[in-house]
């Protein structure tokens, strides 16, 4: 557990000087105490990061991931566009669209990436066509550096494994970057279904993966 700690201090100067004055018998006058003084102390505070339990990711974690939503369409025959959108995040959260990483304050690398399996109906798969989410920009909570990667536009490909893309790539070790709360916002999703394609209910499964390897 990375720990931050400020050496404790407590420091009391004070001086104080008492002047009196006596006359004669006839007439005493008494002056009033000077007094003036200094007082430095300390503030201390220890910090401690949320999620450092020793895992795989460096106590970074990924907090929030959509679902893909399609309308059910009808084919024709030739090649369609098929527009959807990204719905209530598969982590649990409320927010639609929305992939979210935090790190509460370990100094690490991190990534999320996805990939995703082919769209399959039964024995059939559904060939030659993507389907695209696209996103606006990210947002924070607080005033770190943001991802150095935010991608916008993730294509995947129905007809095969689409490998890991990267979603927002954090580069802390050369340029301090992803220490807070870091989302990236899609909008929405355009499937480009090519002709050829036989009915059925297609579906894919999208896997979300934060690591805390080195940025290269």
């Amino acid at each position: 557990m990375e720990q931050i700690m400020t050496k404790k201090t407590l420091q009391l100067l004070a001086t104080v000087a008492l002047v009196t004055g006596m006359g004669l018998a006839s007439a005493t006058t008494a002056h009033a105490a000077d007094t003036t003084g200094t007082a430095t102390t300390s503030g201390n505070v220890a910090l401690t990061a949320e999620g450092d339990e020793g895992g795989a990711t460096g106590g970074v974690k990924l907090a929030a991931a959509p679902n893909v939503s399609l309308p059910d369409t009808q084919m024709n025959g030739g090649d369609q566009t098929i527009e959807g959108f990204v719905s209530a995040a598969a982590l649990g959260k409320a927010n639609d669209g929305v992939v979210t990483a935090i790190n509460a304050g370990h100094k690490t690398d991190w990534q999320v990436q996805v990939a995703s399996s082919p769209f399959v109906s039964g024995s059939d798969t559904m060939n030659a066509s993507t389907l695209v989410m696209t996103g606006t920009n990210a947002t924070t909570t607080g005033t770190g550096v943001a991802p150095s990667t935010l991608n916008k536009a993730i294509t995947f490909n129905t007809g095969s494994t689409t490998p890991n893309q990267n979603v927002m790539t954090a580069d802390y070790t050369n340029k301090g970057e992803g220490v807070g709360t870091w989302s990236m916002n899609y909008s929405g999703a355009t499937l480009s279904l090519k002709a050829g394609n036989v009915a059925g209910n297609y579906a894919s499964t999208l896997t979300w993966t934060l690591t805390n390897t080195p940025v290269s």
